[in-house]
């Protein structure tokens, strides 16, 4: 955790410190339909020759109110113009803009304009978007959605799009970024609001940014003519030459290190008229999740009285009993692929579906009826972004666990709709260093979930070198707890029911003939998982030399870290530890020409280590040990240098080469 803040830190005192003076790299005006020659003519963005699309301006306006007619009111006026260089983003130009129809009042989006500028033989020509080519279409029972596409686009226009939205979701600001996966030549936006809103902002990414406020005097005006005079406070974010975010590999979440700035309302207050808390501290998002009924889903009457009572009694074993009640639930409610963390467990029960919150509470109640305490942990999923104690967000959390606390005392963390886990077992994206606990009553709490089972991969390959060059060899790749969980899920993706797929994937991972496989785990929710296949290779042969590869697999891959340098952390999965055994058989009429020195290489930023030891016995046989072990998963972009530099001394290993020679 002190690497997050440490990263985030370091990336608000860079916005902090920057005082230089800015200048847009393709000077551009910010009046609709004021485009330059230079901007028509440009063939290539020169601080990014690759990209397809820059992005010449961009502005988002917000503004907070409040009005006599709308109440509060949220009202965004979005302004873009680009610049097409290449085929490839020649698509960019298509928009989709969701609004709620359940709101009241509800939202409208609105002044809609589109043109596209471009040069036909010498001459300006203006293309605008027709209403007729403006689409609505339904989403949801409560979503619709405006959806338009720029007309006439080719590689050398200039696309300008605007249009406005208003919502009475105020609370909504959430993050407005400055920066995208395309570069930005001129990136703006402005938030204002009244002093009646209180807000937590919080600024972040490693882009510079310009960042002023001013107040100024305002007045809400009612239909009876009387006025309440307030200030107003407006900021401004401006940024130039904003790069494209590139190389988001191993990140759950690239767009949370983007520069951008977040706007959370936790609280509104007109002295003597109307006040409300939404998002003050944690404590009073606890509340709010008691209060809308969410909590009381997972102590509700359990529906499975009869099943959990003959479970019971037919084992002592606590642990067994979990299994065998979450076996109950899922097998008469099964999971529809949603993830939530609003149950209707009724309504699950009903249709014998539901999402993640309605399997999770239906299983809750189950075991709280059985003598267990099962609390709710709502967290935020890696791939929503790091969630941070100090940011109270009431909108921070969008999934469901469970935190089972045994009669004995021990303590488990269950996702009872994930098929693939097990007690102590996420899913990758569920493992994060905080989740909120809300009992029923009682203090909420926060529960680390990253470093709940010890994550074990273990692989030991029989091999025999025959005389010819022939190499036959088996292998048992064997997985404990998140291991075994993704080892059965990718079995699954690829066809658990048809092993020739299975055996496709691992010949063209290995490299090698594959004879036969075999899975072996006795239920996908469990501990542990086996895979076993045998199999045939040719090795190198080169006069009396025979060139062996130990690793009939590599572990890990040069290309994840191909870049020079990197700004944004670098998330691996989870912990774990990687052993590697090889028993090599050598027939007479060989003798060792070489083999791989052993070999010890440590990175302290990620807790890491790898160990390879050979051994000959003299003989006809060749030992190999290989362990590699990963405690730290968040490493933060300024260790990026020490990170790539012992990945590529760890892959060197599996290029590892024993040599034997003919006597």
């Amino acid at each position: 955790m002190k690497k997050i803040l440490f990263t985030l830190a370091a990336a608000l005192v860079c916005l902090a410190a920057w005082q230089e003076v800015f200048a847009q790299h393709i000077p551009v005006s910010t009046k609709f339909g004021d485009v330059s020659d230079e901007e028509l003519e440009m063939t290539v963005y020169p601080p990014d020759t690759s990209a397809a699309v820059v992005i010449l301006y961009r502005h988002k306006e917000v503004e907070a109110t409040l009005s006599a007619t709308r109440g509060l009111t949220r009202r965004v006026i979005f302004t873009e113009r680009v610049k097409i260089l290449k085929e490839s983003g020649k698509d960019f130009p298509n928009y989709k803009i969701h609004y709620s129809v359940k709101s009241d009042p509800r939202e409208t989006v609105g002044v809609i304009k589109v043109w596209t500028h471009n040069l036909v033989d010498g001459k300006r020509v203006v293309d605008k978007l027709p209403k007729k080519m403006i689409f609505n279409e339904k989403v949801s029972d409560s979503k619709w959605a405006v959806s338009f596409s720029a007309q006439n686009v080719r590689v050398g226009s200039v696309v300008e799009v605007t249009y406005t939205f208003e919502s009475p979701y105020v609370a909504d600001i959430g993050t407005i970024f400055l920066q995208t996966t395309y570069p930005i030549n001129y990136s703006e936006a402005t938030v204002s609001f009244a002093e009646w809103f209180y807000f937590t902002r919080m600024q972040r990414g490693f882009v510079p940014c310009q960042h002023t406020s001013e107040t100024s005097n305002d007045k809400l005006l009612y239909s009876n003519g009387v006025s309440i005079p307030y200030l107003r406070r407006t900021d401004h974010y401006v940024a130039y030459d904003v790069p494209a975010l590139k190389d988001a590999s191993l990140c759950f979440c690239p767009e949370q290190f983007m520069l951008g700035v977040d706007y959370d309302l936790h609280s509104f207050n007109i002295p003597g008229q109307y006040s409300e808390n939404f998002s003050s501290s944690w404590e009073n998002v606890d509340k709010k999740f008691r209060d809308n009924g969410i909590v009381k889903e997972f102590y509700s009457k359990s529906r499975f009285g009869d099943e959990v009572g003959s479970i019971l009694s037919s084992t002592t074993d606590e642990k067994e009993q979990i299994c065998k009640i979450r076996d109950v639930v899922t097998s008469t409610v099964r999971w529809d692929g949603y993830r939530s963390i609003k149950p209707n467990a009724s309504d699950a029960w009903k249709k014998k579906e539901g999402s993640s919150a309605d399997i999770n509470a239906l299983m809750g109640s189950a075991l709280n009826e059985a003598g267990f305490k099962a609390d709710p942990v709502f967290i935020r999923t890696r791939d929503h972004g790091l969630l941070m104690d100090f940011h109270v967000k009431l909108d921070a959390f969008n999934s469901v666990v469970l935190r089972v606390t045994c009669p004995s005392g021990a303590v488990y963390y269950i996702d009872a709709s994930w098929n693939h886990g097990y007690l102590n077992v996420l899913p990758v994206q569920y493992m994060v260093t905080r989740g909120r606990v809300v009992p029923l009553e009682g203090e909420g709490s926060w529960a680390a979930l990253n470093r709940l089972a010890r994550n074990q991969e273990r692989m030991s390959v029989q091999m025999d070198i025959r005389p010819d060059g022939t190499v036959r060899g088996s292998s048992v790749d064997s997985g404990t707890n998140a291991v075994a969980a993704y080892m059965k899920q990718r079995v699954k993706e690829i066809g658990d029911k048809d092993k020739e797929k299975l055996i496709s994937f691992l010949e063209n991972r290995d490299g090698v003939e594959i004879e036969e496989v075999s899975t072996d785990w006795t239920s996908e929710w469990g501990p542990s998982a086996r895979i076993s296949y045998s199999w045939k290779d040719e090795a190198t042969v080169s006069g009396d030399l025979v060139y062996i590869k130990p690793f009939t697999t590599k572990f890990h891959s040069q290309n994840d870290f191909k870049r020079p340098d990197r700004v944004i952390p670098v998330e691996f999965t989870f912990p774990e530890m990687l052993s590697y055994s090889l028993s090599m058989n050598i027939h007479e009429g060989y003798t060792i020409e070489s083999m791989p020195e052993t070999q010890v290489l440590q990175c302290p930023c990620a807790q890491s280590s790898a160990q390879l030891q050979v051994m000959y016995n003299g003989e006809d046989k060749i030992s190999m040990n290989y362990r590699f072990i990963l405690g730290e998963t968040f490493i933060a972009g300024t260790d990026y240098a020490e990170l790539r530099s012992y990945w590529e001394k760890v892959c060197g290993l599996y290029d590892s080469t024993i040599v034997l020679k003919k006597k």
